[in-house]
């Protein structure tokens, strides 16, 4: 049922052409000024701040192993995850320069080409993946988040406590990536002749952006990726139509405990940028743009009760009927939400459909 579901819609992204419905320059304008700066800097800033606490966290993990060290650099590492999630689908400009987005997070690894790489390099004790210079000159798989939250919490892990040295210089060389990386992206956006300059000069001379929908359609690709991905491959690809179908070694950051927290995050980032951007102003003056808002907002109150009831970690919520259930309501929520923006909004907003980068993920 799930591979039927998930092949009937289509893997789209949203780029401006004129049609009878557009908005005004202003409206488009409006959107586009909020987004960078009630969304874009802010959620980048913060996960700054979280890489930035998590990297002396880890630091003192190993100077001074210990269970309560160990817990504090897991702490720093829930909260660079959290903040993470909220922003992960911003996948244009600072962000996707110089392969940062995969060497933050490199997911979906299928083949498990990750994993092998990060457990060869404990294996062999490679030195060189212990100092960040060297480290960013690997394999994307064996930077990001992923690595560290397997050198963190995944087989092996609690040698930690008692002073697994090599680990430990690996993880914190891992997180001083992390946050150098952040720390591009906040210089990325929060310059005024960069990127945002870009999305803000719509033009004939603009490499980027040629008329002042093109932009919007850019933001409004961050929120139809972000429900597309939730849908396809952060739950299409574990929670099975049932729980015999089920595959919750499949889910991201499961060794963490965290996957379905990330998910939370992720709804709640794309219902931040949905509430912030100028959207909902513009849309409310679009002929269908009040029911569309109704919509919306139902299914996102939709995925607060659900996590506000909470779930058990995601491999005993995927064996629960119950528990599968709710997870698989949540599939069908990203999909109604996707199809929203990606179909009702965008043509509100005189915005077309074309094909997305997701597309073969």
């Amino acid at each position: 049922m799930m591979r039927s579901i998930m092949s009937a819609a289509a893997l789209v992204f949203l780029f401006a052409c004129p049609v009878s419905a557009d908005a005004t320059p202003a409206q488009y304008r409006s959107i586009v000024d909020n987004t960078i700066g009630n969304y874009l800097r802010p959620e980048f800033t913060t996960l700054k701040a979280e890489t930035g606490e998590a990297l002396p966290a880890i630091r003192k993990l190993c100077e001074n192993p210990s269970a309560d060290s160990l817990a504090a650099a897991r702490e720093g590492f829930a909260g660079i995850l959290e903040a993470w999630s909220r922003v992960e689908y911003a996948r244009l400009g600072p962000m996707i320069e110089d392969h940062r987005l995969e060497r933050f997070s490199f997911w979906p690894d299928r083949k498990g080409i990750g994993l092998r790489q990060v457990q060869q390099v404990l294996g062999n004790k490679d030195k060189t993946a212990t100092q960040v210079t060297t480290l960013r000159e690997k394999s994307v798989a064996l930077q990001g988040l992923q690595a560290l939250e397997f050198a963190l919490f995944g087989t092996g892990a609690e040698g930690l406590e008692s002073g697994d040295a090599f680990r430990c210089a690996y993880a914190t060389a891992i997180a001083e990536n992390l946050d150098n990386i952040a720390g591009e992206v906040v210089a990325g956006w929060n310059d005024e002749n960069g990127y945002a300059a870009l999305m803000r000069n719509p033009g004939p001379d603009n490499p980027a952006y040629r008329t002042p929908a093109e932009p919007v359609g850019d933001i409004i690709e961050i929120l139809a990726t972000g429900f597309q991905f939730i849908r396809d491959v952060r739950l299409g690809n574990v929670v099975g139509a049932s729980p015999d179908d089920s595959k919750p070694r499949a889910a991201a950051f499961r060794r963490s405990g965290l996957a379905l927290e990330a998910i939370r995050a992720n709804f709640e980032g794309l219902q931040h940028l949905w509430e912030v951007s100028g959207l909902i102003p513009v849309v409310q003056t679009r002929p269908g743009g009040p029911g569309m808002i109704g919509s919306v907002n139902f299914e996102f109150k939709t995925v607060d009760d659900a996590f506000a009831e909470g779930f058990p970690a995601v491999e005993e919520a995927l064996a629960d009927p119950n528990e599968h259930n709710r997870v698989l309501n949540l599939f069908i929520v990203a999909d109604t939400l996707w199809r929203l923006f990606a179909e009702d909004i965008s043509r509100e907003l005189g915005l077309r459909m074309g094909f997305n980068a997701l597309d073969g993920d």
